[in-house]
């Protein structure tokens, strides 16, 4: 998915990224709209040489960011710093988490999620903050994000929705 994938070997096709599928596996192509996705893996291919252990690198620190959003979305949520703090830990060290932070070609799990988990805490923020535009802006953008990194990403809405009615105080 890497060394096959000539797309993600320079900088010069990324305009390109946002217009065709990607990847690589055994000479076949496959159908996958990630240009997010391309183009972090194109940055860590260039800076790192092509060498797989940038791609170790970035797929922890993308996998430890989801674990301190989970605690931040989790306090705005409950604004039990406690249950904030075990949450994250278990979403951290929890063992279904190995194959995304261990396969390169797994970064797609820890990128979407960084993305989805950033919409549901700035969409929160803005449910909090009486309707700040900043906010939902922001949660629109990562959004956007998100759904350019992986397609499983279509969740997110859904959980806002979910938190919107179930969450939300109704004044």
């Amino acid at each position: 998915f890497i060394v096959d994938c000539p797309a993600i070997h320079s900088f010069s096709g990324i305009a390109e990224a946002f217009s065709r599928n990607i990847g690589y596996s055994g000479g076949a192509r496959n159908n996958l709209y990630r240009p997010v996705f391309e183009l972090a893996n194109t940055a860590d291919y260039v800076m790192g040489g092509g060498r797989p252990l940038l791609f170790h690198i970035t797929n922890i620190l993308l996998q430890s960011a989801c674990a301190i959003l989970v605690l931040f979305l989790i306090y705005i949520v409950s604004g039990n710093i406690l249950v904030s703090f075990a949450s994250a830990l278990l979403f951290a060290i929890h063992p279904i988490q190995t194959e995304s932070v261990t396969y390169i070609s797994g970064r797609a799990d820890p990128l979407y999620t960084s993305f989805v988990l950033l919409t549901l805490i700035f969409f929160s923020l803005f449910v909090k903050f009486k309707k700040s535009v900043f906010f939902y802006v922001v949660s629109l953008a990562t959004l956007c994000l998100a759904l350019l990194s992986k397609e499983s990403a279509v969740i997110a809405p859904f959980l806002a929705l979910l938190y919107a009615f179930t969450i939300i105080p109704k004044e």
